[in-house]
């Protein structure tokens, strides 16, 4: 009876090591089938980052510039930057009576509104208006429709509106193209639009500050004017519009329509940080990624608004 029952513990062993053998045949198998698995995922990952990159530099060689729309909305933060530094120099040496005259007639439709502020700006009015007033006066070097160095721009902007009606993906090609052009011939092509803008705004803000004409007089160091800084806010204004039209995607300010249109907190953000209310003034509009199917669909940049107080029912 004891041999019987070792002679069976001993069958049962060998069946477990049977088994054991077994077992380490499947998982050996299995393990190679996973490896070979995770090297075919690997080689597709590869492959697919390879066609990624292929495409994005696909994608910017028919880009005016290297940007994309990260770098255009760290820009355009970066040009509010600078028009807010120069705002704050030009407010350390304002002459508060001036400017509030100066101010009030550079927007016909917005005089009222300014005039309801006091007959003497508050110095922090007076930096918020000049803020706009450059905002406004760059705008349209960032918009689609208009490019500065364009001899025909009458005539593209009348094709590209052709265009846009049937092939949306052409007028896109249009427009990157003449970009690119413009871009890459900008020392022929762009200098006479960026004096003329340049001296224009330098003429409008030396309105409402009298001392830069001044200081420029006496100033040894160029790199120290006004007319300098001015230029520079110009020049950089032209290259984000360039960067801009030379994206796949459409770019453009939305229209804020001052003394109307209720604050979008989604949009904008407000001077005085309030929620809710009604624009009096749009110092910078928001930047939006737009398309066809649904307007604004992505708010690239916030605008920054001043609103009235909601009125209490």
């Amino acid at each position: 009876q004891l041999k019987a029952e070792l002679a069976r513990q001993r069958y049962c062993l060998e069946n477990l090591e049977i088994e054991k053998q077994q077992y380490s045949l499947d998982s050996r198998a299995l393990k190679d089938k996973i490896a070979k698995t995770q090297e075919r995922l690997q080689h597709r990952e590869e492959a697919k980052q390879r066609l990624e990159s292929n495409y994005n530099d696909h994608l910017r060689s028919l880009r005016a510039t290297d940007d994309d729309l990260v770098s255009i909305a760290n820009k355009l933060r970066q040009l509010k930057a600078m028009i807010a530094n120069l705002t704050d120099d030009l407010v350390d040496n304002v002459d508060p009576k001036c400017a509030t005259g100066a101010l009030r007639d550079f927007w016909l439709n917005l005089r009222h509104a300014i005039e309801q502020m006091g007959p003497l700006l508050p110095l922090n009015r007076i930096r918020m208006l000049t803020e706009k007033y450059m905002m406004d006066f760059l705008i349209p070097n960032m918009t689609p429709h208009y490019v500065p160095g364009l001899a025909v721009e009458k005539d593209y902007c009348a094709l590209e509106v052709w265009l846009r009606s049937h092939d949306r993906y052409m007028a896109m090609r249009l427009r990157q193209e003449v970009a690119k052009c413009i871009v890459n011939n900008s020392d022929r092509l762009l200098t006479k639009s960026i004096n003329q803008t340049s001296q224009h705004l330098y003429t409008s803000l030396s309105q409402a500050y009298p001392h830069m004409k001044q200081y420029d007089n006496v100033e040894a160091d160029p790199e120290k004017r006004y007319e300098t800084k001015v230029r520079q806010l110009v020049e950089y204004s032209i290259a984000l519009g360039f960067a801009m039209k030379g994206q796949e995607a459409d770019i453009v300010a939305a229209v804020v329509q001052e003394g109307v249109q209720p604050f979008n907190q989604a949009m904008m953000i407000d001077e005085e940080g309030r929620t809710a209310g009604q624009i009096e003034f749009c110092i910078c509009p928001p930047f939006v990624i737009y398309n066809s199917t649904m307007p604004y669909t992505t708010v690239l940049e916030k605008g920054r608004v001043f609103c009235s107080p909601p009125r209490r029912a």
